[in-house]
C-alpha cells in the first residue's frame, strides 16, 4: 500500500479561510485525541502540550517535504478526515499564513 504526504503553504485572507474550511467540512481537531502521545517509560499514553504537537508537525513537515514552517502557539489546527486520509489544516490567528496537510496510509 502507497502512502502519501503533501503539504502546501500560502497566504489566506480570514474570510476566505472560513468560506474553505465550511465549505469543505473541516472541523478544529479533538485535543483529547491528537495531543496524546505514547511515553516508553509509562509504557502509557499520555497528553501532551499544543506546543509539543506542533513541534513534531514542524519537524515531519521539515524532515518529509524540506519545508520550513514557524508554528506557535497562536496557530489553530482543523482536520477531516477521508476514507484513508487525513486532511489538516494550519493557520496562524494573529495573520494570512496557512499550511495544508494532507496524507493518506
Amino acid at each position: 500500500m502507497d502512502s502519501v504526504f503533501r503539504v502546501l503553504s500560502f497566504q489566506i485572507g480570514k474570510t476566505d479561510l472560513k468560506m474553505l474550511l465550511d465549505s469543505q467540512h473541516f472541523t478544529p481537531i479533538d485535543e483529547n485525541e491528537e495531543f496524546k502521545q505514547w511515553d516508553q517509560n509509562s509504557k502509557s499514553e499520555i497528553k501532551i502540550q499544543k506546543e509539543d504537537y506542533l513541534v513534531y508537525w514542524k519537524q515531519r513537515i521539515q524532515r518529509t517535504v524540506k519545508l520550513d514552517v514557524n508554528f506557535t502557539k497562536t496557530w489553530q489546527i482543523f482536520t477531516l478526515k477521508e476514507g484513508r486520509g487525513q486532511k489538516y489544516f494550519f493557520f496562524d490567528t494573529n495573520g494570512t499564513e496557512a499550511v495544508f496537510v494532507a496524507e493518506v496510509n
